[in-house]
């Protein structure tokens, strides 16, 4: 599968005051869950390969929007822009094409795939504490780095 980062895509910085990780990446989360539904968008991400063919044949393409259809437990989906806006409505799943699939412009069905799948191997992954820096008056931790290991449950 092709590498794609729609979601994280930089530092985050989480404090009393602001919680971009939170603005950025959890408002995106809610807005996909409210508009396809969580048991849609599992179905989705878990048929990724079978929806996303890499340089399909023709048989392949109509492989692909057939598995979307049976994927998709939603009748219509309006899909969600990178800022949580509304995008594109479908008002009838049936009528969505190959091209309505392989568009990858923001607030599209494969754009909004792909980053919510993005969002559950995030989830799943492991990560290891590379540095803690604290303040030297309160001991508190006033920041946190970490690294991906490559891992995932």
């Amino acid at each position: 599968m092709e590498q794609i980062d729609y979601l994280l895509n930089g530092n985050y910085t989480i404090s009393g005051n602001t919680n971009e990780f939170e603005n950025d990446i959890i408002g995106m989360i809610t807005a996909l869950e409210d508009n396809y539904g969580t048991n849609t968008l599992t179905n989705l991400t878990t048929n990724l390969t079978k929806i996303f063919p890499t340089n399909p044949s023709e048989s392949q393409r109509n492989d692909a929007v057939a598995a979307f259809k049976s994927a998709c437990k939603r009748n219509s989906i309006t899909t969600v822009k990178n800022d949580g806006s509304s995008g594109t409505q479908y008002n009838n799943i049936e009528n969505i094409t190959w091209n309505d699939l392989k568009d990858d412009r923001n607030g599209s069905i494969k754009r909004n795939i792909y980053t919510y799948y993005e969002y559950v191997q995030f989830k799943r992954a492991h990560f290891e504490c590379t540095n803690v820096v604290y303040n030297q008056q309160t001991g508190r931790i006033t920041r946190m780095d970490f690294r991906f290991t490559g891992e995932f449950n």
